[in-house]
């Protein structure tokens, strides 16, 4: 092999390496919490969580006739999927105030929205791999870890957790009496606070 062949290998693997090192990294995709209904801009997480729980519950009654250990059981119902997951947020660099930075936004989702009556449908967004997963906030669970010597709260941890839901309403009692009364129009459904009729 010549001099000058092996220049240009050389050169052809140090010229490779070079573009592949000034290439862009792609930056991680964030979590997002993003409200399906109402006004509210939702929130993308400062941290990815390092772990996601999805929990799905049946319910199975022992039959009444079972007198054994391998009882027969009645299928009763399906409870809605649950995902649970933590978040971090530290604002301690820039002395923000980590609940006016990101927690009252998600509390925010968490609230009665004042045209919704209630709170908003969710969707918990990751890249594109992740299962679809929408649904209502049905717990938060904020914890202050770090305080700057005025008080501010500067950095937090935050234990979402959330209920699969394809359609939510307020529940009310004439909702549910199946009757046309209130605003509805037409028996239990319509109106501000029922669902919407014809609905399969």
């Amino acid at each position: 092999m010549t001099k000058s062949l092996c220049l240009a290998i050389a050169t052809g693997f140090t010229l490779a390496a070079l573009a592949q090192a000034a290439s862009p990294i792609k930056e991680a995709a964030k979590l997002r919490i993003k409200p399906l209904e109402g006004k509210l801009p939702g929130i993308e997480a400062q941290y990815n969580p390092k772990e996601i729980t999805v929990d799905k519950r049946l319910d199975w009654e022992k039959s009444k006739d079972s007198r054994d250990d391998a009882p027969s059981l009645e299928f009763k119902a399906a409870e809605p999927k649950t995902m649970s997951f933590e978040l971090m947020f530290d604002t301690f660099e820039t002395k923000e105030n980590v609940y006016d930075k990101f927690i009252a936004a998600l509390e925010a989702m968490a609230k009665s929205d004042e045209g919704l009556k209630r709170p908003p449908r969710v969707s918990i967004i990751w890249g594109n791999a992740l299962p679809r997963f929408e649904g209502v906030i049905s717990s938060l669970s904020v914890k202050y870890t770090l305080f700057l010597p005025n008080g501010t709260p500067v950095r937090a941890t935050v234990n979402v957790g959330l209920q699969m839901a394809e359609k939510v309403a307020l529940h009310t009692p004439h909702c549910n009496n199946d009757i046309m009364d209130e605003d509805e129009t037409g028996p239990d459904c319509g109106g501000v606070l029922c669902l919407p009729c014809n609905v399969p």
